[in-house]
């Protein structure tokens, strides 16, 4: 018992990580017409019916609980997300995104209602939004009947980017901004809109031509076959870039320059974390290190307690050690001359600059250590080389 307790003590947040909790306090705008002259009065009407003993928090995860029973009634009766199930499971979604929508916008009336407004309640709300992001765009991408595509794996994942730039934005300008046309507000009713149409018409309709629907007026004779499934993902991209990045990147920029702080650090740093999670999903390595050889050469040994990998295996060789930064060899990479003859992966000669340092040593192998790691004894290695392999013994 004394074990766990220390356990969860080392686990939470120090005092001093809390210090700017108890000072926080929130702050947004919100221009869009349609909550500021519509659906306002709804959300209004909405927190009467709360008792005064239910808690803001259990509100959202109410509204949370409706977006988990789609997705179990998606994985029951629609694992396969081609739109081949009955009609009232798109309704279903339909009802289930606008009862999470309207919780989560009455949770924070029903905390101001009771005088139980907290910033971790802030934190909790925005947990859950930041997990429904995925879990919703399922059900949209099932309503349009994507399938296992890649439209439908963009249509699940993109709306990540919006939350975070968002997200984003709150912590360097400490307000949340909702624009004129914002995911929250338009996006859903633009979702649940899709899943309702779905219901009614059948996920069909996202196939048929938009010549159908619009005429020929409008569409030249080579666009006469167009689909709004093969529009979707621009239309997707087209309202991310132009209207929620731009805005999140301007408004953290003027926040910065108004507090006198650098900017370009910060427009660095999520460059190049985006750029990261563009690439192919990595793997992690194991904390022993790991040794890339030939299974048939006996002469030299790897490191202890590190595991066997292919040289050239992209999906065997984990690219990732924490924060080394380990590449798996690619059919068109490039490679380099270890000095012997043995083409090897040019990254894989550059890692010495990362920690991860290569040995060049006779035949197909290729120890990887770290600092710290204890070296095999290579006859071979003190041998003359040259090429980027020697300068990699000399560099060790």
């Amino acid at each position: 018992m004394l074990a766990s307790v220390e356990a969860a003590a080392a686990e939470s947040l120090s005092e001093d990580a809390l210090v700017h909790l108890k000072s926080y306090k929130y702050s947004s705008v919100d221009e869009s017409y349609i909550s500021n002259y519509i659906l306002k009065h709804y959300w209004n009407a909405c927190v009467e019916f709360l008792p005064m003993w239910l808690a803001p928090n259990m509100v959202t995860l109410l509204g949370f609980f409706c977006i988990i029973s789609n997705v179990i009634f998606l994985v029951i009766w629609q694992p396969e997300m081609n739109g081949q199930e009955p009609s009232w499971i798109y309704y279903s979604f339909a009802f289930g995104l606008w009862a999470y929508s309207t919780m989560d916008n009455i949770d924070g009336k029903q905390a101001r209602r009771t005088g139980t407004s907290s910033p971790l309640g802030e934190l909790f709300d925005h947990g859950i939004d930041s997990l429904n992001c995925t879990l919703a765009s399922l059900l949209e991408t099932a309503a349009m009947g994507l399938g296992n595509s890649k439209a439908a794996m963009f249509t699940a994942l993109v709306p990540c980017v919006p939350m975070f730039f968002s997200t984003w934005e709150t912590y360097h300008t400490h307000t949340l901004y909702l624009g004129v046309i914002n995911g929250p507000t338009e996006g859903l009713i633009i979702a649940c809109m899709i899943m309702a149409l779905a219901g009614h018409f059948g996920p069909a309709i996202w196939t048929q031509p938009l010549t159908d629907f619009f005429g020929t007026a409008f569409f030249p004779s080579s666009l006469s076959a167009l689909t709004f499934r093969d529009v979707w993902v621009g239309i997707i991209i087209l309202t991310l870039f132009g209207t929620q990045i731009p805005f999140c990147v301007l408004n953290v920029v003027r926040a910065r320059r108004r507090d006198n702080l650098p900017v370009a650090p910060r427009m660095a740093s999520v460059a190049a974390l985006h750029a990261d999670g563009g690439e192919s999903p990595r793997a992690v390595l194991p904390d022993d290190g790991v040794c890339v050889r030939s299974d048939d050469d006996e002469n030299h040994p790897r490191p202890p307690n590190a595991p066997a990998l292919p040289l050239l295996d992209r999906d065997a060789l984990a690219p990732r050690r924490r924060r080394h930064d380990l590449q798996p060899a690619h059919p068109r990479a490039p490679t380099a001359d270890r000095g012997d003859g043995t083409a090897v992966p040019a990254r894989l000669l550059r890692l010495r600059r990362r920690g991860i340092l290569p040995l060049g040593i006779p035949g197909d192998q290729l120890h990887l250590r770290v600092p710290g790691d204890q070296l095999p004894d290579h006859p071979g290695d003190e041998a003359e080389g040259s090429g980027e392999g020697a300068e990699t013994r000399r560099d060790e």
